[in-house]
C-alpha cells in the first residue's frame, strides 16, 4: 500500500438456511482503503 492507504483482513460467515443441514459459509479477502490526506476521510475502496 501507499503513504495515504490501508489494507485491512477481514472475514465474513453466514449460515446457509437452505440447506437442512445449515453449513456454514465462510469469505475471506483483504481491502485497499484510501485516504485523502486534505480531509482525513476515505476517498476510495477496492
Amino acid at each position: 500500500t501507499g503513504p495515504y492507504e490501508i489494507t485491512t483482513r477481514w472475514t465474513m460467515t453466514m449460515k446457509f438456511s437452505l440447506l437442512p443441514w445449515k453449513p456454514e459459509l465462510v469469505f475471506t479477502g483483504t481491502s485497499v482503503m484510501g485516504i485523502n490526506p486534505l480531509t482525513r476521510k476515505f476517498s476510495s475502496h477496492v
